[in-house]
């Protein structure tokens, strides 16, 4: 979960995946990816699609292609759901709601994560 694209890092561990950040659950939710994870999206650039307190199923092992929605860590530790749209010279990133084109270069990411689709909050429920 981030605040204006910032997760906090501590909660990147056991080779920069999440590891036991939170009790809650996706119900229902599967992959075939034993290191998927739900990040919680928090604003609003990836309406309609990503819509704030929803979340993203995110496959760190499924290789990206161009036009792909990903989880992109940034070496500064901000951390952005964006949809990929060029890897000529770094990446460019966009928004579904904005025009703005992100640019960066291959140095100014950690890592860039598959995101699968959008999870409805009602879909997560809390392990008891």
């Amino acid at each position: 979960r981030g605040n204006g694209g910032a997760m906090p890092k501590v909660i990147w561990t056991d080779g920069d995946y999440p590891a036991g950040y939170t009790g809650e659950y996706g119900d229902g939710v599967a992959s075939s990816d034993p290191h998927a994870f739900l990040a919680e999206v928090d604003g609003g650039s990836m309406v309609p699609k990503y819509t704030p307190s929803n979340f993203a199923l995110v496959e760190p092992g499924t290789d990206i292609d161009i036009e792909d929605d990903v989880l992109v860590r940034l070496v500064s530790g901000e951390t952005l759901l964006k949809r990929l749209i060029s890897r000529r010279g770094g990446y460019a990133l966009a928004s579904y709601n904005d025009t703005v084109v992100r640019y960066l270069r291959e140095d100014e990411v950690e890592w860039m994560y598959y995101v699968v689709c959008p999870i409805p909050r009602k879909k997560i429920k809390m392990r008891t």
